[in-house]
C-alpha cells in the first residue's frame, strides 16, 4: 500500500532522499560523527543517479554510490549487505521510500544507544514506517528513547538500524 498511489518511484526517492539529508544534517548540528551513505543504484539511470547525489551532496557527510550486481530487491539486499561488511559502527539500512522525521536520526542513534545500554545487550532498532504493519496483537515490551517509545516486535520492513557486531554474526543465516 502507498499512501500516495500512482506517485512517480523518481519522485518518491528524491523526496525520501530530501528528508534524509534534512534529517543528518539537523543530527550534524548538535553532533559529532562521521556518516556515510552508501546508496545501493538498482537499474537506475546515469542522470537520475547524478540528480541523487547532486540532492545529498554536502559538507558534512559522505555519500558514495554502488551499483547493484543482481537486479531487484535482492541484488539491492546484497549489495547492503557487502557494504555492511565495511562499516565501523552502526549500520542503517534504509528503504527508498522512507520518509525522515527532521529528527529521525537523532532519535534512533539516541534510542540505539540508550536501550542498548540499559537492557545490555545488541539491538536491532526499527522506525516505524508503516504503522498500519504493527498493529497485531503480540506480547511486547516498551522501551523510552530519546523523545518517542519503541516496543519490541517480531517483523519489520527493510528500514532498521543494527550494529556490525549483529551483522557478523548473523549474516550467515
Amino acid at each position: 500500500k502507498r499512501i500516495v498511489p500512482d506517485i512517480d518511484k523518481k519522485i518518491l526517492i528524491s523526496v525520501c532522499l530530501i528528508s534524509l539529508k534534512n534529517s543528518i544534517l539537523n543530527f550534524l548540528d548538535n553532533n559529532m560523527l562521521d556518516i556515510t551513505i552508501n546508496l545501493i543504484a538498482d537499474n537506475s539511470s546515469a542522470d537520475f543517479d547524478e540528480k541523487i547525489i547532486n540532492i545529498l551532496q554536502n559538507k558534512k557527510f559522505k555519500v558514495k554510490k554502488f551499483d547493484t550486481k543482481i537486479n531487484g530487491n535482492r541484488g539491492s539486499y546484497l549489495e547492503c549487505c557487502n557494504q555492511a561488511e565495511k562499516a565501523d559502527d552502526l549500520i542503517f539500512f534504509i528503504e527508498d521510500d522512507y520518509l525522515f522525521e527532521e529528527n529521525c536520526i537523532d532519535e534512533i542513534i539516541y534510542s540505539y544507544s540508550r536501550i542498548s545500554s540499559a537492557i545490555n545487550n545488541d539491538i536491532v532498532l526499527c522506525p516505524s514506517d508503516y504503522p498500519f504493519f504493527y498493529d497485531a496483537l503480540y506480547q511486547t515490551t516498551l522501551f523510552v528513547g530519546k523523545n518517542l517509545k519503541w516496543r519490541k516486535i517480531n517483523e519489520t520492513l527493510l528500514t532498521f538500524m543494527f550494529s556490525k557486531e549483529i551483522f557478523i554474526k548473523y549474516k550467515e543465516h
